[in-house]
């Protein structure tokens, strides 16, 4: 009874926003040369008439565009200057927010009559033990987007995997608001052009209002407001490489997408949609496989005929501020997903003795997922900029559904033909909500408390038929509920940051057949340290505890057929790992050092025994587990027109008391090059590496790639042309081997086919286009954001 009433108290906060009343006043420009050019990196100052000092001010960006602050209505003066030369003067009158449009100079600022010291502003620097990462540095401009801004921030790689923080799973955010799409977040930052991204800030490590599953920290983009109207349409055609499709049919891949933004003082809208449809390359695996303690042995091949795709993607958000102290935010996201039908093909073969079995299996699969989501967020913050509060809610509907159709062939030693049906139904739904206060108790300490209910229902069904036997069914249903609550403390003098926080989660795991039950309640601390020196170098040394819960599939006791020999079984025993982490961050310059050391004292290994000639594997707690992780990282511009990022990743992981006492070791290594040629011409060069891991008795070869692309901006039209060669160079084939007591395997499959993609996009404007910072808080607020 006491969980349900702390779950219950802990929702009510949740959904109870605060509310106060204070007003601030916005002063919009944006500054032009006269050739109509922005002038960047000018600072425009407020002064009341008489006073010394001034009331507001702040710099131009890349476009030009800057917002002051007073908090004050009267009258000011206006000065635009540049290393304390005055450029532009007027009177501006405040009486609420002003937008005083374009200031268009008299004197180019390249043109003045003194010696001017110009300075570029850092790429990557360090704010309150955040990694701030300007994105006006690099020199992309037409066509590229935010998904291109953000796989060049140091210690973040994307994909339409996810997002990771030096190789540990983290989540995104927009200006602030955690972004958990149904349809996946590539497609929506790809409808983001990159001239609306100010800059990127990289939060690495857990702090108390992350869950604490979170173990990477999170990325997030802080977005540019966009006034009237503007858009793009974009089409795609891409070819894949070598097919195995006895059909031989053309290997294309067409896309398509729009999207529209509409933006006024106190409200904006957008809506996107794409599409895309085709093919890729069909793909051949073999493996080899010897049992030591019987001499059995297995060869096996695998052909998949091409995986086709075809999909449906919509995403739409809607903000409101009626006033400078609140904001309003409603965003939705649809996907379709609706594939024909794939083929596959397999063949094995097994030799024990003087026996000899063969067979193969002929694979028709049938898939369709829809999905959708709803998400509504609520920020406050009053005049003084003691008191915030942010509100976020999200609802998650999933709904998958996959036929498999097995047609086996056996030809020794007996010939015989079966056929199987695998089918798997899933519907699940997910909602959560979090609510953070925080308080500043002077202009050095402040203090932020909220909670967070989540809850998770899924309902899986399972079905094989083999036949005209009886149909075998396996149905799973299960309820998750987390409630937490989280506070933290945070100290900020010139160059020291301190915080330091302490997270409540309690986890309520319950199957409707009751043979999967789990409750259990964690505290997870968290502690940062970040200090930056005169000479430019920045520390940062931070501590948390992370969780692991295992996934449903994971836990129940049902067995799953994985091919004729091999099963999986399900553990209904297994327990949540722990992780406790302590990263050190160096950062001078371009340059970033991150260090890392793990410890796990129960961690979710993988375990295999045999019955007989058939294998099967299942998941267990080990004792121990050790991780040690260096990640090296470089962004800067080598030239003008050449822009750098590389990247180097260590990791070991060591498992002492495991099945194997598993050691894995790998290498990653990444570089982007982009060449901008005039404004009209930019050329990207990407490369990646991934070595050999090791884990004990397992070997992996290593793999790697070379991406390269062009892009073309016709002048004064919006439309940009991009060619894509992936691929180009690259390991075709990918090779594991195992060696241990139990088994020898050799596998290997083909991969990284090589690809052409062609794309034209045409952005556009109408209307009175600026572009302005979106603060509607100080630059602070945002970390305290679901």
């Amino acid at each position: 009874m006491r969980r349900e009433i702390i779950s219950a108290l802990i929702l009510f906060v949740s959904l109870f926003p605060l509310l106060a009343t204070a007003q601030l006043h916005d002063v919009r420009l944006r500054v032009l040369e006269p050739d109509g050019t922005p002038a960047a990196n000018l600072m425009c100052a407020l002064k009341a008439p008489g006073s010394a000092d001034a009331a507001a001010f702040a710099f131009t960006d890349s476009t030009g565009a800057t917002v002051l602050r007073v908090a004050a209505t009267g009258h000011y003066g206006l000065s635009v200057l540049s290393f304390g030369k005055v450029l532009h003067e007027q009177e501006v009158d405040v009486a609420g927010a002003v937008d005083l449009g374009d200031i268009t100079l008299r004197t180019a600022t390249q043109q003045l009559d003194e010696v001017m010291v110009t300075a570029e502003r850092r790429a990557v620097s360090n704010r309150e033990g955040r990694l701030i990462f300007d994105v006006s540095s690099l020199p992309l401009k037409a066509d590229y987007t935010a998904v291109d801004a953000l796989v060049r921030t140091p210690l973040v790689n994307f994909s339409s995997d996810g997002v990771t923080i030096a190789g540990l799973g983290a989540e995104i955010r927009i200006n602030g608001i955690r972004q958990q799409r149904a349809g996946g977040l590539y497609a929506y930052l790809s409808a983001i052009p990159i001239d609306r991204v100010e800059r990127i800030e990289v939060h690495a490590g857990r702090s108390a209002d992350l869950d604490a599953s979170n173990s990477g920290g999170y990325v997030d983009i802080i977005l540019r407001s966009l006034y009237g109207v503007s858009g793009f349409l974009h089409g795609g055609l891409s070819y894949y490489g070598m097919s195995y499709d006895a059909r031989r049919h053309a290997l294309f891949t067409g896309s398509g997408g729009a999207g529209i933004t509409y933006g006024k003082e106190r409200w904006s809208a957008y809506a996107d949609v794409s599409f895309g449809a085709g093919r890729s390359t069909g793909v051949k695996s073999r493996r080899e496989t010897t049992f030591l303690s019987s001499g059995e042995e297995r060869t096996g091949t695998n052909t998949t005929y091409g995986d086709r795709r075809r999909g449906l993607t919509v995403n739409a958000g809607l903000n409101v501020r009626p006033s400078e102290l609140h904001t309003f935010g409603l965003e939705t996201s649809l996907t379709y997903m609706f594939p024909p039908t794939n083929y596959a093909e397999a063949a094995q073969q097994i030799v024990l003795g003087s026996r000899r079995e063969q067979y193969t299996r002929t694979t028709e699969t049938d898939r369709t997922t829809f999905a959708g989501n709803l998400l509504a967020n609520y920020r406050y913050a009053s005049k003084d900029g003691r008191h915030k509060v942010n509100w976020l809610a999200n609802y998650i509907h999933d709904h998958k559904d996959e036929e498999a159709r097995w047609d086996v062939r056996y030809t020794l030693p007996d010939t015989l033909q079966r056929q199987e049906i695998n089918t798997d139904r899933s519907r699940s739904e997910m909602f959560y909500t979090q609510l953070a206060y925080t308080h500043r108790l002077s202009k050095e300490i402040e203090l932020m408390a909220g909670g967070k209910y989540a809850r998770t229902a899924m309902r899986n069904d399972n079905g094989y038929v083999e036949g005209d036997r009886l149909a075998t069914e396996n149905r799973f249903r299960y309820v998750e509920q987390i409630p937490a609550a989280f506070a933290e403390g945070s100290y900020s003098r010139g160059p020291l940051y301190l915080s330091a926080g302490l997270r409540m989660e309690q986890t309520d795991l319950r199957s409707h057949s009751g043979d999967v039950r789990q409750t259990y309640t964690g505290l997870y601390p968290s502690v940062r340290a970040s200090y930056n020196f005169p000479s430019g170098l920045s520390v940062n040394l931070s501590y948390s505890r992370t969780l692991f819960r295992p996934p449903f599939q994971l836990l129940n006791h049902h067995v799953f057929k994985l091919s004729e020999r091999e099963y999986y079984v399900g553990n209904p025993l297994l327990k949540a790992e722990v992780n406790d982490n302590i990263r050190l961050r160096l950062t001078s310059g371009p340059h970033t050092l991150y260090l890392r050391w793990g410890y796990s004292p129960n961690p979710i290994t993988n375990m295999f025994y045999s019955s007989g000639d058939t294998l099967y594997g299942t998941n267990l707690n080990a004792a121990r587990k050790y991780e040690y992780a260096a990640s090296y990282s470089f962004n800067s511009r080598l030239r003008p027109w050449w822009h750098i990022a590389a990247e180097v990743e260590l990791q070991h992981i060591h498992l002492p008391e495991s099945q194997y006492k598993q050691r894995i070791t790998q290498l990653y290594a990444s570089m982007r090059h982009t060449w901008t040629i005039a404004r009209a011409v930019s050329v990207d060069l990407n490369a990646n590496y991934g070595s050999p891991w090791i884990m004990n008795d397992k070997w992996v070869g290593d793999r790697f790639k070379v991406d390269l692309s062009a892009r073309y901006t016709f002048p004064k039209s919006g439309i940009t042309l991009s060619l894509t060669g992936r691929n180009l160079l690259a390991r075709r084939r990918t090779e594991s081997i195992i060696h241990n007591a139990m088994l020898h395997n050799r596998n290997w499959s083909e991969t990284a086919p090589l690809s052409i993609l062609a794309n034209l996009t045409w952005r556009f404007s109408a209307g009175r286009k600026k572009v302005s910072q979106e603060r509607i808080q100080d630059n602070n607020m945002d970390r305290y954001r679901l």
